[in-house]
């Protein structure tokens, strides 16, 4: 059986700040926000006007979550300076890129500028039934505010996780995996997690990943055990390397009742 630490320990408070850039970014991450309990500061405006204003908006923050048209040169441009200046503040910064198919394959501008610029790229790619991707980049978005809950024990969040931990993880990480799978009654979350690795939202580029670092956030009702909780984590374990690096959490939630999500963020 895979061996796991549960990271709950006392952690100062964690700055997080969101920003959409663009039509795109901005119609997506107001979206994924609406109506939920913020533990994220969303940001408007911010990318437009220089580097110097940028930087003093993200003064003090840990984590920036940046959400773009990929396929938008205007767009991406404004995106890297925002990366730019959150680097130059330290920031952890994870950048969402809504991209096409055929970027993907490409490897276009817009996508090699991200990737130099950000610690972590998840590459959501657009489809035909939603060529505009307002609901797939929106979805995604949703699930990556819902993972950063644990970093707030005040919000749900029972078993948080260390940012600290987080952010060796991640810096520097390149093209990344996000997947997220939900299912209800018998062995769930095993369920839930192999829908989560096997149709994952964000791929890093190889429909067969090894990971060697993941970060899992199950969200459950209250009658999970520690034992569903191990079996889910198993199952990330079997499609990675030797002796991965795996941090977890768990948030619960009245809604959940007998279903079990996982959102699993890998490199």
């Amino acid at each position: 059986m895979f061996q796991f630490d549960m990271l709950g320990n006392e952690q100062k408070d964690t700055i997080i700040k969101a920003i959409g850039i663009g039509k795109t970014g901005e119609a997506a991450l107001d979206r994924a926000a609406g109506g939920e309990e913020r533990t994220v500061e969303i940001l408007t405006g911010s990318a437009d006007s220089g580097l110097k204003s940028a930087q003093e908006n993200l003064a003090g923050t840990d984590l920036l979550l940046l959400a773009v048209d990929a396929d938008n040169k205007e767009d991406v441009d404004s995106a890297c300076v925002m990366i730019k200046a959150a680097k130059a503040e330290k920031n952890l910064v994870f950048s969402f890129a809504l991209s096409s198919v055929e970027s993907q394959k490409d490897g276009t501008e817009g996508i090699a500028c991200l990737e130099a610029e950000t610690d972590a790229l998840f590459i959501v790619p657009k489809n035909s039934g939603d060529p505009a991707g307002n609901d797939v980049f929106a979805d995604a978005l949703r699930a990556m505010l819902q993972f950063m809950k644990l970093f707030s024990p005040g919000s749900g969040a029972i078993i948080p996780v260390n940012f600290e931990d987080f952010k060796k993880l991640f810096a520097n990480a390149g093209r990344s995996f996000f997947g997220v799978g939900m299912s209800k009654g018998d062995e769930c979350s095993v369920l839930a997690a192999r829908e989560a690795i096997g149709k994952p939202i964000a791929t890093a580029g190889s429909p067969n990943p090894k990971f060697s670092k993941a970060a899992v956030h199950m969200e459950t009702g209250d009658s999970a055990t520690m034992f569903d909780m191990q079996k889910a984590i198993d199952v990330i374990a079997a499609v990675s390397v030797k002796d991965p690096e795996v941090i977890w959490g768990n948030s619960v939630s009245p809604d959940m009742a007998d279903a079990f999500r996982v959102i699993v963020l890998a490199v």
